[in-house]
């Protein structure tokens, strides 16, 4: 009878343990939702035509922004910036990118003063900004300059020694229970590092030897002491021994392992050394779905916890062990390969084309055997010695969510066992939230808001100026030009304030000011708009790897094509510019060559400007407008802009300009409300270039060069179809032969890229990088070779 009830009690707790459709325990995952809620995250994907450049060469990228959990398109940002930093993490090179529908596309010119060496292209929105900076894009890019001797090699004082991390699983080591430790090792210049170790206690015994498996990682299980000292050497397989020591181990606590029991079967097993009464919460979670949220049971500490794999989401699994006070103490994460990829196959015709002959890549795409329609983009470039392959597969599904470089990390999703992608879990690990921000702290306000429609510029006023006399008032943004902007916005009680502007292209000149009348003594500062702090990825020392004749071959190409291309290479697309101005249409426009042309601008207004009435007091002038509802002159001096300039008085700077200089006049007569501004009409002024023409500007104005969005540019690539008297006479050295950010599959899957070789023989690489509305990501690959036309 015994014996019997120990069993319907065994299977009972195996009943409760395994999971099914039921959540047991809602307390986490009701906060844990809502935290997903109210923090909606990005992340973005970067493809460049290639990987290594010459100075002189044009960088193009393609931005494919996506939620952060589900990898499906988002069209929440309207803007990206991206940064080239050097080994030191200055920024070479910056730039703000338009994204329309979660697309965006720009370039870089690399220039000739630039030195050879790594660098780092990084991406982000201004609402990644509210995140940890390692959620941000980073991609390595090797550059060559031809024209300037290598750097320098890194003196051997500065060279770091090897390094080896330890990563016990669950989190931390416990006296008397086993653990499993995983470990990373790399050598002096960053790349994983042959080793053969061994733990040594203080009795000088030999407890454990271990090696790494691929990439400097591997494991191996350990049961430490507390009381105990422990030494680990490691014996490079070239270079001098050195040791190192465990991680701290605690006295007391608990371990959590997870093992894949079958192949359906993932089995959790907790090991406490507090005896207990009472355990905490497993919380489980696939990106934003819980899969299991249960609170722990003596039996569950006896047996293990059974999870079906069929429950997992696709990529990786976040298992976190809380304790009775809802604190994190073991966290563990797990990864499923996706099994919805996308299938890329390019294909051509032959495998060899003469110079400058017509080349037609057919590309098919399937998501499970079925055809889909994408959005892809495509780069076809000379293939080199130095391929830093960084497809859109690893990056959303594992160096997104993964903490630090990793080495090959489509190499996972292509070949690697669940064994070493477990160890990439093990020695990576992180999340894109910290717990307490869920269960402890209350949600606030997120410091960066998204620019769902333009640019946000923002900025403080500090210095003499009180608090109390900007708490009610405004700044003023004017973007003059023959289409300026104008922007007003409030000031806040810290002296901080924030611009929404719509879109503006290239480098403009940008005037912030307040109302001299109001404060005529604070200092203006804007904030730059990119990231000053920088992630863990560090960049690996460079070495010049390359052939010397292929680099010298490429570096006269380029030189060759640029000579001759220039014009092409900096001709740009054309850019929709939103005209209106900023209060829409005015009830009464003047060109003023369409009237008799007074030399004073008092006689323009009295002669034929009706809308206007002048009042002169005491030398001084007062304007009003005549307000077309009430049919009466308003009581204050409107709002008068000089090319989005305002005039901050009532009439009199306005007296003071030349009308010979004014193309245009329109009025607002009536009362106009802009965001917290009142303005009693309004006086537009436009000039003939646009460019102020000697309006005078406050001298406690903060006047800058500031740039807008980059204005793309088309990427060359010509094409020799039917006369080419013309252009067979020029060279045509083009490395990448066609780039083409945005492309699309129709619903049967296939698409059909031309275009034509160069004079340019080698191998060739084509590159597809795809991502299907439902989240899907692909990659293709192709090679073909170019041969001298006989």
């Amino acid at each position: 009878m015994r014996k019997l009830t120990f069993i319907l009690f065994w299977v009972l707790g195996m009943l409760l343990t395994t999971v099914n459709a039921q959540i047991v325990d809602t307390t986490i995952a009701h906060q844990f939702n809502n935290y997903l809620t109210n923090n909606l995250q990005e992340k973005i994907y970067m493809h460049t035509d290639k990987d290594s450049y010459l100075a002189g060469e044009m960088i193009w990228f393609k931005l494919y922004t996506v939620e952060a959990y589900t990898n499906r398109r988002i069209n929440l940002s309207k803007i990206a910036y991206v940064e080239l930093l050097d080994s030191e993490n200055k920024a070479v090179l910056q730039a703000k990118i338009v994204m329309e529908g979660g697309n965006g596309n720009g370039y870089f010119y690399l220039p000739l003063s630039l030195r050879s060496g790594n660098f780092v292209l990084r991406t982000y929105t201004n609402w990644m900004k509210n995140f940890d900076v390692n959620y941000f894009f980073h991609k390595q890019l090797t550059i060559y300059n031809t024209l300037k001797a290598d750097p320098p090699a890194i003196p051997s004082a500065t060279i770091t020694t090897p390094a080896i991390q330890f990563f016990p699983e669950g989190g931390n080591l416990v006296s008397g229970l086993i653990s499993k430790i995983a470990f990373k090792a790399v050598d002096a210049s960053g790349k994983p590092l042959q080793f053969k170790g061994a733990i040594i206690d203080s009795r000088n015994d030999t407890l454990v030897r271990f090696s790494p498996q691929q990439f400097g990682l591997g494991s191996f299980y350990f049961k430490p002491q507390d009381h105990m000292n422990y030494s680990i050497c490691i014996q490079p397989m070239a270079g001098k021994p050195f040791y190192t020591t465990l991680p701290k181990v605690f006295a007391v606590g608990t371990v959590m392992s997870i093992k894949a029991d079958r192949d359906s079967v993932l089995k959790i097993s907790i090991q406490d050394n507090q005896h207990q009464d009472q355990y905490g919460i497993l919380f489980v979670h696939s990106g934003r779905k819980v899969v299991f949220s249960k609170r722990i049971t003596a039996i569950d500490i006896a047996t293990g916890i059974s999870i079906s794999k069929d429950l997992l989401g696709d990529g990786i699994t976040h298992f976190t062990l809380f304790n009775t006070d809802l604190e994190p103490i073991c966290e563990r994460l797990y990864f499923k390969k996706p099994n919805s990829l996308l299938a890329v196959t390019i294909s051509a015709k032959q495998k060899e084309f003469s110079t400058r002959e017509k080349i037609a890549l057919f590309i098919n795409q399937t998501q499970q055997g079925k055809p889909i329609a994408t959005d892809f983009s495509i780069a076809v470039y000379q293939a080199d010695s130095v391929e830093h392959l960084n497809d859109i597969t690893s990056s959303l599904w594992l160096t997104s969510e993964l903490k630090g470089k990793i080495d090959y990390p489509e190499w996972y999703l292509k070949n690697a066992a669940s064994e070493a992608t477990d160890l990439l879990m093990l020695t990576h690990g992180w999340r894109r939230f910290e717990w307490k921000h869920i269960l402890k702290e209350p949600s606030g306000n997120l410091l960066y808001q998204p620019e769902i429609v333009g640019q946000i510029i923002s900025g403080q006023i500090s210095g003499p100026t009180q608090r109390s006399s900007l708490a009610s008032s405004s700044v003023y943004l004017s973007i003059p030009g023959k289409n300026y902007s104008f922007y007003t916005t409030p000031i806040g009680n810290d002296g901080n304030f924030i611009f929404f502007t719509k879109y503006f292209y290239g480098r403009k000149k940008i005037i912030v000011q307040t109302d001299p009348r109001v404060d005529s003594l604070g200092k203006i500062t804007l904030r730059s708009p990119y990231v000053s702090q920088f992630s863990d990825y560090r960049l690996p020392t460079f070495h010049n790897n390359y052939e010397a004749q292929k680099l010298i071959d490429r570096s006269v190409a380029m030189q060759v094509h640029n000579a001759f291309n220039a014009n092409q290479l900096k001709r740009e697309t054309t850019v929709s510019i939103d005209t209106t101005v900023f209060y829409y249409k005015a009830d009464k426009s003047y060109l003023l060559d369409d009237y008799v042309r007074f030399p004073k601008m008092e006689e323009v207004l009295r002669e034929y400007v009706f809308e206007v009435s002048i009042i002169k007091r005491n030398k001084n002038y007062y304007l009003n407008t005549f307000d077309i509802g009430s049919q009466k002159f308003l009581e204050s001096s409107p709002l008068i802009l000089v090319d989005g300039l305002p005039l901050f008085d009532d009439g009199n700077a306005l007296m003071m300009k030349d009308p010979k200089t004014i193309k245009k006049l329109a009025i607002v007569a009536s009362r106009y409300a802009n965001g917290n501004d009142k303005f009693e009409g309004i006086l537009d002024l436009q000039t003939y270039a646009g460019d102020l023409n000697g309006t005078s500007i406050s001298k406690h104005a903060l006047q800058l060069d500031y740039e807008g969005l980059q204005i793309n540019r088309a990427f060359y690539a010509p094409m020799y179809d039917g006369d080419v008297s013309v252009l067979t006479r020029l060279a045509d050295f083009r490395s990448t032969l066609f780039w083409s950010p945005n492309n699309t599959t129709k619903n049967d899957g296939k698409a059909t890229i031309s275009f034509f070789s160069s004079d340019f023989e080698g191998n060739y690489v084509v590159v597809v990088q795809s991502l299907s509305p439902n989240g899907g990501t692909g990659t293709g690959y192709a090679n073909f070779k170019v041969l001298k036309k006989n």
